[in-house]
């Protein structure tokens, strides 16, 4: 596949639009606005060099008044991960979080995509925090939209989850609830992953971006494997996800802060949820069951996270793309509405 049909591939998403000028998707009779937004960022408070990072601002109706939740994809994944093209009614996150009245601001993490790529060695778990740090407190101003949203929930996946969590004990200012997904203080390693990475200069969809050998991707043919349940995987969602890889930063991934206790010094509600078959957190021919899961976890939390775990039966790692999404949507959906609500209104509520 050629690198221009590959990012016109990428790029055909409910959000996309011009830089600052909205656009409206009609779904269903209802109307869909997202508008694309550039932001200039720093890698950490006391760098003075800005980098460019881009992000949809989707809502039905209007933004104001709504809980915006700030979506992080994980490693070797970008913003199709949460509005995926495929079937968007089905697999969207994004479609699923507006058409229950929500807002979300959709990121192309720094490092990846047409957000700007730094060097390697500045793409860390703690830059990515960062940065959505930076990102929040835009939204919370107004200056991403022209509503200042006051309520925000972050929703991160596998890295995007350890980013969130990285987030909310370093920048917790403007964060009113975490949703963590494929994500647990369990040792992540799996057989043959790390060998299944490369340098994303030697890939045909990345060679041109001339980066540092420790931006890595997945060879050909291996995503089926690592981030998909077989019995609920739909082929063409797996050939759309490998034509719309990205790459990571090897800096990364910190494994010290995967099983650290930093989770404890979390203040605001908090979701784990996870496959039932992700093979990074539940082995054994049973797979994870919530009880046990919740058990490892609820000391690694404090009261005020409120903790609650989730499992997505029948699913794999990548719970958005399985075809039982619509599962883990309800239940995120749910816990969303149970800890913040899509005006703020049920803040502070821990049952």
């Amino acid at each position: 596949m050629k690198i221009k049909k590959r990012f016109a591939m990428v790029f055909f998403t409910t959000a996309m639009s011009l830089s600052g000028i909205s656009i409206n998707v009609v779904a269903g009779g209802n109307q869909l606005t997202c508008q694309e937004h550039t932001i200039a960022v720093t890698t950490a408070p006391d760098e003075t060099t800005q980098y460019n990072v881009v992000g949809w601002l989707c809502a039905k109706g209007s933004f104001a008044n709504k809980t915006v939740q700030v979506l992080l994809s994980g490693a070797t994944y970008g913003h199709v991960y949460w509005d995926f093209p495929y079937q968007p009614q089905h697999y969207s996150y994004v479609r699923a979080v507006t058409n229950a009245g929500y807002a979300t601001f959709n990121m192309v993490r720094i490092g990846i995509g047409i957000s700007d790529h730094p060097h390697s060695d500045d793409v860390t778990l703690f830059s990515n925090a960062f940065v959505t740090h930076q990102i929040i407190q835009a939204l919370r101003t107004g200056e991403i939209g022209g509503v200042a949203f006051e309520h925000v929930i972050v929703v991160g996946h596998s890295l995007g989850a350890l980013i969130s969590m990285a987030l909310a004990t370093r920048h917790p200012l403007g964060i009113d609830g975490v949703i963590m997904a494929g994500y647990a203080h369990r040792d992540s390693t799996v057989d043959g992953f790390f060998e299944s990475l490369y340098p994303a200069n030697l890939d045909p969809y990345f060679e041109h971006l001339n980066l540092d050998d420790n931006y890595v991707t997945t060879k050909l043919g291996v995503r089926g494997r690592f981030f998909y349940y077989a019995p609920t995987a739909a082929q063409n969602v797996i050939a759309l996800d490998e034509a719309t890889k990205e790459t990571f930063s090897l800096a990364g991934v910190d494994f010290d802060f995967v099983t650290s206790n930093a989770s404890l010094f979390i203040n605001v509600p908090v979701l784990i949820i996870n496959g039932q078959f992700d093979v990074f957190y539940c082995t054994g021919d049973a797979g994870c069951n919530e009880a046990d899961v919740f058990e490892d976890e609820k000391d690694r939390f404090s009261p005020e996270a409120c903790l609650e775990v989730a499992i997505v039966p029948q699913s794999g790692h990548d719970i958005n793309l399985q075809r039982n999404a619509h599962v883990a949507f309800t239940k995120m959906l749910r816990w969303a509405d149970k800890y913040v609500g899509v005006d703020g209104g049920n803040i502070g509520v821990c049952n």
